[in-house]
């Protein structure tokens, strides 16, 4: 497999989920800071110290797996997740650590740091992508292409040109639950964040005094809110979102489609038709639940890719003479042995 390119750009985002996971997660706010560090300016110096050591590990496994040509995503969402563990371990402090381990939550308290730094590993690769050399034969290519006919182009499911190899065979979605979960808990965070700003603002506009520092405060009060409520639908949200995306997936492979666009729609409509066919489980699935789907469909479909269609299994064949098509006469006439 090709190996991941380094991406400036793509380090630059692990920076700042980094920062804002510790600014977030680690350290929440201002008020759990030690007292050095109750100012704006040393704020931003330890935020920038964490996100630099997190992408500092995360770079010297990335350049180590380039080396040994390593280029699959979960290689780098497993060294993602390691990374932002040490991070969080290291940041946290002994104190603290102490305190946490000492309640017996302390290898819980590490699943949510793993999973979030398994996320931005995974997200590096995807954006970076793999390092493929750009440059085509084109023009042999077009030649390539010229000098068959018609009926022989249709039969080219696949060649080489140029030391590059092309495919033209029947593609489907690739399937990958790993990837449907991350991209059903991203559909809820962009779902929970646009309902929340809708929230905030819609609540501003209600209070009888619009300066600016009544509007502030009351922002503020509804934040929390909004937050708890885009937890809630990535983290709650993220399983039955899953289950609506494995069947809308499926659905389409059956369908043949793999546009980004049928993927949204079909997320769309997957919640309203399992809560028409089981109200029970889900009823409340279809009501809450077709956006942030659609949404989830959108970005798997990005993040999954294509894969050629498999070829039917081998066959175990005893005699030759079963070996025949099914428009065969042999299939529709047996054989008459008279006996005497």
């Amino acid at each position: 497999m090709p190996r991941i390119r380094t991406d400036a750009y793509a380090l630059f985002l692990a920076f700042a989920f980094a920062a804002a996971f510790m600014f977030g997660h680690l350290k929440v706010g201002l008020l759990d800071l030690p007292d050095p560090l109750r100012t704006y300016d040393r704020l931003l110096i330890w935020l920038a110290a964490g996100a630099s050591m997190y992408v500092g590990l995360f770079a010297l496994g990335h350049f180590a797996m380039r080396g040994r040509n390593v280029g699959e995503r979960w290689a780098y969402a497993v060294w993602g997740g390691i990374s932002l563990v040490a991070m969080y371990l290291c940041f946290k402090g002994p104190t603290r650590l102490a305190v946490v381990f000492g309640s017996g939550q302390g290898v819980i308290g590490l699943i949510i740091p793993f999973a979030i730094g398994a996320a931005f590993g995974f997200l590096y690769a995807w954006r970076a992508g793999w390092e493929v050399d750009d440059a085509e034969d084109l023009n042999g290519l077009r030649a390539r292409i010229a000098g068959v006919t018609s009926d022989q182009e249709a039969k080219m499911d696949a060649f080489t040109q140029g030391g590059v190899d092309y495919f033209a065979g029947p593609t489907q979605v690739r399937t990958s639950i790993p990837l449907m979960l991350l991209a059903a808990v991203l559909g809820g965070i962009v779902f929970g964040l646009a309902r929340g700003a809708f929230t905030i603002v819609f609540e501003v506009t209600q209070i009888a005094d619009l300066s600016g520092r009544a509007a502030l405060q009351r922002a503020g009060s509804m934040v929390d809110y909004a937050g708890l409520e885009m937890v809630a639908m990535a983290v709650i949200g993220a399983v039955p979102i899953a289950v609506c995306m494995l069947a809308g997936h499926y659905a389409l492979r059956g369908l043949k489609r793999t546009e980004t666009w049928a993927y949204a729609g079909v997320g769309f409509l997957a919640p309203l038709v399992l809560g028409i066919l089981w109200p029970p489980l889900f009823l409340i699935a279809a009501l809450m639940l077709p956006i942030p789907a659609a949404i989830a469909m959108a970005v798997y479909r990005s993040f999954a890719g294509l894969e050629p269609v498999p070829v039917k299994e081998d066959l175990i064949a005893r005699r030759d003479r079963d070996l025949v098509g099914a428009d065969h006469p042999r299939r529709r006439f047996a054989r008459v042995i008279r006996a005497r």
